[in-house]
Order: C-alpha cells, then sequence, then structure tokens
C-alpha cells in the first residue's frame, strides 16, 4: 500500500511535463537532463508551482521539484481519500454499499457557516440531481474517481473525516499534504 500511495502522490503534472518524464523514463538520459527540461517545460506552461515526483523502480532514480512546498492538494486528495474509506471497510467500520444522503450543504471549517458547491465547478454536474436520494460508499467514490465529482468528495469526508484523511496521508510518508476540509 505505501508504494502505491508514493505513486498515486506523485504531484500535478502539466501534460508537458508528463511527456517529457514519459521520454526521460523510456532514454534512461541523466537526471540533470530530464530536471532541467521538465523546469522549463513548468515555465513555458505559465504555471505559478508545479510539484512533481517521479521514483523509477528499476533504476532507484527520483526526480523531485519543490517537493518540500505546501500546496493546496486539490484533487490529489481524492486519492487518499479513497484509501481510507476502503480502510475503514476492511476493518469492518464501514460497508461500502452503506447509503448516504446526497445533499449540497456542508459547514465551513472557519466558522461553521453552511456552503453550498457550485455545480458549475463540478465535472460530475449530473449528480447534483440526486439531491435528496442516497448513493452508496461505493458509487460515490466511483463518481469521485472517475469523474473527479466534488460533491462526492465532499459527501465522504464528511462521513470519513478530514482529520482521518489527514492521519492515514502522515501514516504513508506525506508530511506536507493536508486535507483539512472538503472541496
Amino acid at each position: 500500500m505505501r508504494s502505491l500511495m508514493q505513486i498515486l502522490l506523485v504531484a500535478c503534472l502539466t501534460s508537458g511535463s508528463g511527456q517529457i518524464l514519459l521520454e526521460a523514463r523510456q532514454q534512461k538520459p541523466r537526471l540533470e537532463e530530464a530536471r532541467g527540461e521538465t523546469d522549463a517545460r513548468i515555465k513555458a506552461s505559465g504555471a505559478e508551482t508545479v510539484g512533481v515526483a517521479v521514483y523509477d523502480f528499476e533504476g532507484g532514480r527520483s526526480l523531485l521539484l519543490n517537493e518540500s512546498v505546501e500546496m493546496h492538494a486539490a484533487s490529489t486528495m481524492k486519492i487518499p481519500i479513497m484509501m481510507e474509506v476502503f480502510r475503514l471497510a476492511g476493518t469492518g467500520k464501514l460497508k461500502l454499499g452503506d447509503r448516504l444522503q446526497v445533499k449540497n450543504s456542508f459547514s465551513s471549517v472557519v466558522d461553521g457557516s453552511p456552503y453550498q458547491l457550485s455545480v458549475t465547478d463540478d465535472s460530475a454536474a449530473d449528480f447534483y440531481q440526486r439531491e435528496g436520494e442516497t448513493a452508496s460508499i461505493r458509487e460515490l467514490v466511483e463518481v469521485m474517481i472517475t469523474r473527479s465529482s466534488n460533491l462526492a468528495t465532499n459527501l465522504l469526508i464528511d462521513r470519513v473525516g478530514a482529520a482521518e484523511v489527514t492521519a492515514l496521508i502522515r501514516k504513508l510518508g506525506a508530511k506536507t499534504m493536508t486535507v483539512r476540509r472538503g472541496v
């Protein structure tokens, strides 16, 4: 599980950076060349800050850029949320068939005030039509991962707990990724 987490927490790569890293893996160039080309592509993309973490399991080499910079986890936090759901299911603390109410009302971590997600900011906009119904935890995980649904993500965070997801992340060795709230 640790290796899977290391792979999945790799970092948000731009498509150009992903291509140069793929080329680097295929051609096995010197690590310094891969670092230089990756830096150049990131700068050309206009992105403010990009973190890259690649580990070559065959050669035992790694490429790390901005590995110590704390960034908002964005959708990368969905992987550890899924892992926490599966961990809890494995211990019997929840069942993937358990059903949760689909709602679009959440509490702010700042002051507890209610807020809602905007359907226009979610890649699974049709899922909002299910408000008032129930969905299985299994279905919520699937929609969160395969369609990157923020609504499903927040429902699952409410169920498993942001602090518990962060505790799992720390246990797996990620020191700067924190899940404080939903999206």
